[in-house]
């Protein structure tokens, strides 16, 4: 019995384990009630084998459609597949080995298939396209500069890699109180500013930037201003994602400015308005290490922390509305400010990502 019962056991453990690691809940399977065992199909038992074991993810989703197009001027009949899961797409492919074995594979025109991510509001499709590219981090690179007198502050070299690529510049000031952040390029191609930027307590300031398909090379946080003579602390962050929207960025953008505060954490908010956006943002203070503190729930330290800042980023897709990028601060009391954008993915094309047969 103790062993009938680890199996049972084992049995509930495994899809709670993966529901857990995929956010999705899962129901048991029962043979002859939730599926049949087909004699046509090696995927579809395959499959089903896996459910057994893990379970099925519950939900409505998009599996597969298939457009029939006659053209009359060449006497063909074109067939369009699109795919929404990996069943659908093995399955497609388990079929057309069939017909190759029996000698009757249709005549293979060409083939496109991106890495896709279903776009979900609840259980409803996103009404502008079924798909849309997953955003990834690429690489990030810091510089900071302690000279009262500094113009530029400039990353040596930044590589950019992938597709669909965007940089996101996020730089801040502290300890001043006449020098301003006029401008941000990368290879000397100028990033478009989100805004004109925020001041908390006349001491720290944020401000942020983005550059659709950025090239390898140098980039520049250009400052400008009075100087009273003393040090001024600027710190300097480009990070660069692929599979990203290369028109309309940011989505949307969000500010903080807390003067003589003495919270010990804080977050930057902004409205997200496109599905399976990321965040990505930059916090600085006047009286604490920003990293001292733990980096909340759905935010990642993505920079070399210096003169208390630092840039993060969600790491992940967020939900639509409002959504935060949280930090921690070891500081006890000073001025604190911050930027927050949602960056939204590049959307599928009406063609990609399927198999065009004639």
């Amino acid at each position: 019995m103790g062993n009938r019962s680890f199996i049972i056991d084992m049995k509930r453990i495994l899809p709670y384990i993966l529901g857990t690691l995929t956010q999705h809940d899962r129901s048991r399977v029962v043979v002859g009630v939730d599926f049949q065992w087909s004699n046509k199909s090696w995927i579809h038992n395959i499959f089903r084998c896996y459910e057994l074991v893990f379970w099925r993810r519950e939900g409505i989703r998009f599996e597969a459609s298939t457009t029939a197009i006659r053209d009359y001027e060449n006497n063909r009949t074109i067939e369009i597949h699109e795919f929404g899961t990996y069943e659908s797409l093995f399955a497609h492919g388990e079929e057309m080995f069939r017909l190759w074995i029996k000698g009757r594979l249709p005549k293979f025109e060409w083939v496109e298939i991106p890495v896709l991510q279903p776009v979900f509001a609840g259980f409803k499709l996103n009404p502008q396209t079924i798909y849309s590219f997953a955003i990834a981090f690429d690489a990030v690179s810091d510089a900071k500069d302690n000279g009262g007198v500094v113009t530029t502050v400039t990353v040596a070299t930044h590589t950019v890699t992938g597709s669909n690529t965007i940089a996101v510049f996020v730089g801040g000031r502290n300890s001043d109180t006449n020098r301003t952040i006029d401008s941000y390029t990368q290879n000397a191609v100028t990033g478009t500013m989100v805004s004109a930027g925020v001041e908390a307590g006349g001491t720290v300031r944020v401000r942020a930037a983005v550059l659709v398909a950025p090239a390898t090379g140098a980039a520049v946080m250009t400052i400008s201003g009075v100087t009273d003579g003393s040090n001024k602390q600027f710190q300097f962050h480009i990070l660069t994602y692929s599979g990203a929207k290369q028109t309309g960025q940011p989505d949307s953008f969000g500010e903080l400015a807390l003067a003589a505060s003495t919270v010990t954490t804080f977050t930057v908010s902004t409205t997200v308005v496109a599905a399976n956006c990321w965040l990505v943002g930059h916090a600085t203070e006047d009286a604490g290490d920003i990293v001292g503190g733990v980096a909340g729930t759905g935010t990642t330290y993505r920079g070399a922390d210096s003169f208390n800042q630092n840039a993060a980023d969600s790491d992940a897709v967020v939900s639509t509305g409002s959504q935060s990028l949280n930090y921690g601060r070891a500081g006890t009391s000073g001025n604190l400010a911050g930027t927050t954008l949602s960056i939204a993915p590049v959307a599928a094309t009406v063609n990609s990502g399927f198999f065009n047969f004639m």
